[in-house]
């Protein structure tokens, strides 16, 4: 007999199930391509908060819980700052008047700066821990050679995250009831772009420059009988190449920055443009003008100033095309000759001073006591309050480290800020003539060959190695200078404009 045939009620309950299954997939995958979209958004933005090529393993902190971390930035009342906040900071070659621009721009009575920090200048650099400070990567003449010198916004991984650190690190040293939150570091000359992606496009910098042989004076004058036979040796070549690399340097990154404002210390030590830079800022910064002065005129005589004075005028050369100093093989090597750091020698010396700062080591073994002769006369021209500060000997050396009490005079300033006078004139500005003329007898012929390697990259910040006291408009910096209008339209300038136009 043949078999029964299957119950087709049987039959048909497994045709439902087979057609509920095909049903159920399907759902499942028009579910999956409608979530892709926002999976690839949220994956792309964790991509762009995550760009970073820095070689720094402690730059911005550790990786973990970087979401987490964001989240906290925005709950943190003591450390965060507030939507009316805008930042400021004021960069530039050591030496060049970085200080002193702070002290007068903290005139402003809705302007704070670091005030108290117990470190060399008030610098912020010293304070936080998210970046390399330039004490550890060279010391006050080398920093600048090294890889991690120049950062820009692609080595920032979590924006929010690296704000709140810095902000905490520096926030106890500023009044946060104030609007603006200014800080003061020459080695963030190198990382405006940096500094901008974390605190906003609203960020603004203000740059001060300084004839490359004045801003070293704080080192030359006081080297002792082998580091001046060095420094002879080398015709100034090492100092005019960490110039030009400081700012070659920036000018690769001024065309990304929002709010960027540039004075040299010569123009904001002549009497006539102090005030007037001084109201410039306040603008950029969304201030009324409220910045007064004392201005005090120092004369200058000496043989030294007044043989370079007398010179000629010296017309600007065309500059070359100005490039990452990466590609300027010969600005990133240090030379035949190099000063040798005493900070890289002594672990001990490091942590007394170093060089990345203004203290009493400057990062080349360099101490005032090494010239007697020099150190002696050291007073810092260009401000001074009153009362005056105490002088280093009668600081309690219970209180204050040896290093604190070898910084100079002006470290000290912490009176009131109405009591300010900037000593301006030529005693201001180029009494560092002198010295440099002492330690380099017959500059211009013994050493022709340097003068004639680096002039028109010189003249193009404004500066001339064949006569130091010239001062013109600097072409490579035109378009972003406080005020343009302080270089008068002598036949000189009028050059270093067609110069200007002619690159541009």
């Amino acid at each position: 007999m043949l078999p029964p045939a299957p119950a087709p009620a049987r039959r048909r309950s497994r045709g439902r199930v087979g057609l509920g299954g095909v049903m159920f997939f399907l759902l499942v995958l028009v579910a999956l391509a409608a979530l892709s979209p926002a999976v690839t958004h949220a994956r792309m933005t964790d991509d762009d908060d995550a760009i970073n090529t820095t070689t720094d393993p402690s730059a911005d902190g550790d990786d973990d819980d970087a979401a987490d971390d964001d989240a906290a930035a925005d709950d943190d009342d003591s450390t965060s700052t507030q939507p009316f906040h805008r930042h400021a900071f004021v960069v530039g070659q050591h030496h060049s008047g970085t200080t002193l621009l702070d002290l007068l721009l903290a005139m402003n009575p809705n302007v704070t700066r670091l005030t108290d920090t117990g470190q060399a200048e008030d610098e912020g650099q010293h304070l936080q821990s998210v970046y390399t400070t330039a004490r550890k990567i060279g010391g006050a003449r080398r920093w600048f050679y090294h890889e991690d010198a120049h950062k820009t916004e692609r080595d920032v991984r979590s924006p929010k995250r690296t704000k709140r650190k810095l902000v905490k690190a520096w926030s106890p040293y500023w009044d946060m009831s104030k609007p603006v939150l200014l800080e003061k570091s020459p080695r963030h000359t190198t990382m405006t772009r940096y500094m901008q992606r974390i605190f906003g496009l609203r960020t603004v910098f203000f740059v001060t420059i300084r004839h490359p042989l004045g801003a070293m004076y704080h080192f030359y004058h006081r080297f002792n009988a082998a580091k001046q036979r060095q420094y002879y040796n080398d015709c100034a070549e090492l100092d005019i190449k960490g110039f030009l690399t400081v700012y070659d340097w920036l000018v690769q990154d001024l065309p990304y920055l929002e709010n960027v404002g540039i004075v040299s210390l010569e123009t904001l030590l002549d009497r006539r443009n102090t005030e007037a830079v001084l109201h410039v800022a306040e603008h950029m910064l969304g201030l009324a003008p409220n910045i007064s002065i004392n201005a005090k005129d120092v004369p200058l005589d000496n043989a030294a100033y007044l043989e370079e004075a007398n010179k000629g005028d010296i017309e600007p050369l065309p500059a070359p095309h100005i490039v990452a100093p990466t590609a300027a093989g010969d600005l990133m090597k240090a030379g035949a000759f190099d000063y040798k750091s005493r900070a890289q020698r002594s672990p001990l010396a490091a942590r007394n001073g170093g060089g990345g700062g203004d203290s009493g080591a400057d990062g080349d073994g360099a101490r005032w006591d090494d010239v007697p002769s020099l150190g002696a006369s050291r007073n810092h021209t260009e401000v001074s309050s009153s009362p005056p500060p105490p002088s280093p000997s009668s600081l309690s050396s219970s209180s204050t480290t040896r290093a604190q009490q070898r910084r100079r005079q002006l470290l000290h300033y912490h009176g009131s800020r109405a009591a300010v006078e900037v000593h301006t004139g030529p005693g201001a500005q180029f009494s560092w003539v002198e010295t440099f003329k002492q330690l380099q007898p017959n500059f211009t012929q013994r050493c022709a060959h340097v003068i004639d390697k680096y002039e028109a990259r010189v003249n193009a910040y404004g500066y001339s190695l064949r006569k130091l006291t010239q001062h013109f408009l600097p072409s490579a910096l035109y378009p972003y200078l406080l005020l343009p209008e302080a270089y008068p339209h002598t036949r000189i300038n009028n050059i270093s404009e067609q110069v200007r136009q002619q690159q541009g």
